[in-house]
């Protein structure tokens, strides 16, 4: 059973109990039964304001976001219910910094430098969810959300990253790294390419203060999972050679410390989390 399969497969048995008329390629048949709680407008404006069409109906298909494997839906499920409340359960959950932390954005798009050349970079990085922090030791936290697609196989790094090698002020152990996972050649597992220029487009976005970038993802039943976390140690010590904090944790994990000590709190939100996810 592949990754994908296993997701859709779980996926589908939540939506049957809850219910729930699902299309044939694992869609829903509106945004709300794919979501824990309406999107507040803000972030509906995030999402529209962002290029990888969560919320727009294609010619021949749903808003990606109507998914049940869809990664966006995910994050909005695990993120959307803390972002009007107090953040610190999440924060203890999440083990980040917790004091000052006061906002959270969905679909941030990131410049990697000041004036990009949009004949060679047409996107910014889009990074999932980024917390910000209005006082203490870091200023933004990037998430980069995986569901179905944390496996597989991945474009390298587009050589344009590596012709400037102002981008990598400070950055030598990942500049070295970057070559490495050049493009035209695949990278087999985690998605190192997107995670270096959602790097750079975080440093970017800090201006100077700290920053964290941290990846969450579902764990699936077979051999990628042990791999996984190999390349992610690796990645980890990578970037802390060039002073760059990187954490990682899986979704299941995330829920099973929300749930241990904040369900007497926050009941219908755990619940919701644990059966449809754990």
């Amino acid at each position: 059973m592949t990754p994908l399969s296993y997701v859709c497969g779980t996926q589908r048995l939540w939506a049957l109990r809850r219910g729930l008329p699902v299309y044939e390629r694992g869609y829903t048949t509106s945004q709300g039964d794919n979501l824990f709680e309406p999107l507040n407008p803000a972030v509906e404006q995030q999402f529209n304001d962002a290029d990888g069409g969560e919320l727009k109906q294609g010619k021949d298909r749903l808003p990606k976001m109507q998914a049940l494997h869809s990664s966006s839906a995910l994050a909005v499920n695990v993120f959307h219910y803390w972002r009007d409340r107090d953040k610190t359960p999440l924060a203890k959950a999440l083990q980040i910094p917790s004091g000052g932390l006061d906002r959270i954005d969905f679909e941030r798009l990131m410049p990697i430098a000041e004036q990009v050349n949009r004949e060679i970079f047409p996107k910014d990085p889009n990074v999932d969810v980024v917390l910000g922090y209005r006082a203490g030791a870091v200023g933004e936290i990037g998430i980069e959300s995986k569901f179905s697609e944390a496996y597989g196989t991945h474009d390298g790094l587009k050589a344009a990253y590596l012709e400037d090698p102002s981008l990598w002020t400070g950055l030598p152990h990942c500049q070295d790294f970057a070559k490495s996972v050049q493009g035209p050649a695949k990278v087999e597992g985690l998605n190192t390419p997107q995670l270096l220029k959602h790097l750079l487009g975080m440093r970017k976005s800090a201006g100077g203060r700290p920053f964290w970038l941290v990846y969450l993802w579902y764990a699936t039943p077979g051999a990628e999972l042990g791999q996984h976390y190999q390349q992610l140690e690796t990645f980890k010590t990578l970037l802390a050679k060039d002073g760059v904090r990187f954490h990682f944790m899986t979704y299941q994990e995330l829920i099973c410390r929300l749930a241990e000590a904040e369900r007497p709190e926050h009941p219908v939100y755990i619940d919701y989390l644990a059966d449809r996810y754990l």
